[in-house]
């Protein structure tokens, strides 16, 4: 069974179930799918754009992937609602007064290594959901 962890811009789906020392990258990048958003800008606005969207992602994501067993699952069932993710998010877009379009898709991405509240993850090839907003030249500022 999955754990989900929901820090800053990240889903975490654990398939050991319970969090571990992290000993290498190539272990626990097998075993996580990972959230990446990208703003339209770096401005205030398209950054706090960014975290509602993020918020409402989350939500329809602990329906979405509580049966995934692997990441290569939660790959699988992120394609499969990859339409239900963009409208997610181009609701909460429109709610919220722009205009931004956004797409949704699956990739292989590399992230450097990212401390959080009680765990490091590894620098690394992950498996990812992104989502990208606007023209979705926004870094991620934390």
């Amino acid at each position: 069974k999955f754990k989900v962890f929901i820090p800053m811009f990240l889903i975490l789906l654990l398939i050991s179930g319970v969090v571990k020392p992290i000993i290498t990258s190539e272990s626990i990048s097998q075993k996580v799918f990972r959230l990446h958003i990208l703003a339209n800008s770096d401005s205030t606005q398209d950054q706090n754009l960014k975290l509602l969207v993020k918020d409402e992602i989350l939500k329809l994501s602990c329906d979405v992937f509580v049966n995934a067993k692997s990441v290569n699952e939660a790959k699988h069932i992120a394609d499969e609602n990859i339409k239900a993710f963009e409208n997610v998010a181009q609701k909460v877009i429109k709610d919220n007064g722009y205009t931004y379009k956004v797409s949704a898709y699956t990739d292989e991405e590399y992230f450097n290594t990212r401390k959080y509240d009680g765990f490091i993850m590894p620098a690394g090839e992950y498996s990812t959901l992104k989502i990208v907003i606007g023209s979705g030249e926004g870094h991620n500022l934390w």
